[in-house]
């Protein structure tokens, strides 16, 4: 998986659109804010004088813009989203 900020160089992007299938495992806001609590913000990649809403609002429509597949992930089991992944990548 390449950082985050790859989604701001589109020939980054096109590259792995070429070479793969690209999901995007979509989290709330509020829970993306929730595991980040004690990280430090210089580890964040990309903040800089953002503030981590900020980075969110900024990628979160270039994630879809650039995804084969949007899960929304947020209250499932783990099990049903890697069965949701295989049954895009592998349809019956």
């Amino acid at each position: 998986a390449p950082g985050g900020s790859v989604v701001y160089r589109d020939e980054a992007m096109r590259y792995i659109k070429d070479i793969s299938t690209t999901v995007y495992l979509k989290v709330p806001f509020e829970v993306i804010e929730e595991r980040n609590k004690y990280v430090p913000p210089h580890a964040v990649i990309g903040l800089g004088r953002k503030t981590l809403r900020g980075l969110y609002d900024e990628r979160h429509p270039l994630y879809e813009q650039h995804a084969d597949l949007v899960l929304e992930t947020h209250g499932k089991a783990a099990d049903d989203v890697v069965t949701a992944i295989a049954d895009f990548v592998f349809p019956s």
